[in-house]
């Protein structure tokens, strides 16, 4: 499995959005929009707050599971632009928007919000805040649970320990919050896009900065685990360095946060590496009880299902995702069409294969082999002969190996179409030694074993 990660800031255009429209949100749950919060003022160090503060709001009532919230990526498009609630709310499927700015002046930051009703268009609350610089972790607090109460009537309503989920814990130290953001910017490419070395490095170093500054910033841990997936999808480094430092960085998430659904969501992908499928499963099980309407979350245990003998989740998983994120970023392509292959709708993930940009040799195999599968083994040789250009060595049996064993089944899903395709399907013998994490599918050790003379 290939994340493409770096491109986890693109957003797919609205023509891509207009052909998922068909997905409609549970309007039997309050449902919200959170635009992206304004920057009055422009001074970039606090664009970097305003972003942040709008994600976390949008993360933190995901963790509640009487509410629809639409993902970030699906807000982004209105980022700067006048807002038409009314307009907002039809084209996103919610009844409730919300509206925010940041300003700061001196040592003090004025917060102004308001919740307004997209189907009158009328304000249903309010409230500005002028706080020292150093509050505004409290500000987002507040706001994130004065709209719970509004929303599903929360005080009195819900249990405290329901309330200590729909919260993370907010950072300490306003420096140590910024370094994470500009680590979280060098991780996905910076402005340009796309995982690199030095990003990597760059983005972990500045997590630790953060780290050193405030050591309770478990989101700086969730960070650094995927740096070290990162690592070792693209094969840079130690790869036993790699899975034992992933692991470290995801146990120290979880120990610090153990109601972030992310937290949980890092540790299953490092037990998944580790080959301990279980484990896995628990941690995706504990990932999608706190975060169930985090489309993020939702679309990368979906990612690893398939391998742990769940494709038919997968796609369950994947089609909410959509639900909670029509307008999801460029990287939700190369995950949707690898849940509908191993869950058997190669049609729908041929469509997703054609919208991944800058495709990767695995991105062509995909559509070469789903598109066999469909029958236009026209468009299936044209892919198979793009595998080739841009990896002479692509294998299935290699790539499945990458992240771990599959199950035979699910993987002889993809030997099959790739031999209809004319795509590699297994690591030929005299390479076999060369590739020392090889898990050896049992239809390849046959196509290997010496034929008997005559």
């Amino acid at each position: 499995m290939v994340v493409m990660a770096g491109a986890a800031l693109l957003l797919a255009g609205f023509a891509a959005w207009n052909w998922l429209r068909p997905f409609a949100p549970p309007m039997e749950k309050a449902s919200i929009a959170v635009l992206p919060f304004d920057n009055i003022g422009n001074e970039p160090q606090w664009a970097r707050f305003a972003d942040g503060l709008t994600e976390d709001i949008v993360t933190d009532l995901s963790h509640s599971k009487d509410l629809f919230v639409v993902a970030r990526n699906s807000t982004e498009v209105y980022k700067g632009k006048p807002s038409d609630v009314r307009s907002i709310g039809r084209d996103l499927g919610v009844r409730y928007v919300l509206e925010g700015s940041i300003q700061p002046s001196g040592e003090q930051i004025r917060v102004t919000t308001q919740l307004i009703d997209a189907t009158t268009g009328g304000h249903v609350w309010s409230k500005r805040y002028v706080r020292p610089a150093k509050d505004l972790f409290e500000v987002q607090s507040d706001v994130t649970g004065k709209i719970a109460a509004t929303l599903i009537g929360y005080e009195g309503a819900v249990a405290e320990a329901e309330r200590s989920l729909i919260r993370r814990k907010p950072p300490s130290d306003l420096t140590a919050y910024e370094f994470y953001l500009l680590g979280m910017e060098a991780k996905h490419g910076g402005a340009a896009g796309g995982v690199t070395k030095e990003g990597l490095d760059e983005a972990e170093r500045l997590f630790l900065k953060a780290l050193a500054i405030d050591p309770q910033l478990a989101r700086a841990y969730v960070g650094i685990a995927y740096i070290y997936e990162y690592r070792l999808e693209f094969g840079l480094g130690d790869a036993a360095e790699n899975l034992a430092k992933q692991m470290e960085a995801a146990r120290n998430a979880v120990r610090l946060d153990p109601n972030d659904g992310e937290t949980q969501l890092v540790l299953g992908h490092a037990f998944s590496y580790q080959g301990m499928g279980d484990q896995a499963l628990d941690q995706f099980a504990k990932a999608e009880a706190l975060a169930p309407n985090n489309a993020d979350v939702l679309i990368l245990i979906a990612w690893y299902l398939p391998q742990l003998a769940q494709p038919d989740r997968a796609v369950s998983l994947a089609e909410r995702a959509l639900q909670l994120n029509p307008n999801y970023p460029n990287w939700y392509n190369q995950g949707l069409r690898f849940a509908y292959f191993f869950g058997g709708q190669f049609d729908k993930s041929l469509k997703y294969a054609k919208l991944v940009t800058d495709p990767f040799a695995t991105d062509y195999a995909y559509f070469a082999a789903a598109s066999a599968m469909t029958g236009d083994m026209t468009a299936a040789k044209a892919a198979a002969a793009n595998v080739i250009r841009l990896d002479r060595d692509w294998t299935v049996e290699r790539y499945l190996s990458d992240s771990g064993s599959y199950p035979e089944d699910v993987a002889m899903l993809f030997v099959e179409g790739a031999r209809k395709a004319g795509v590699a399907a297994c690591v030929p013998a005299k390479q076999v030694s060369s590739v020392p994490n090889l898990v050896r599918l049992k239809t390849c050790d046959e196509e290997r074993a010496p034929r008997a003379p005559g």
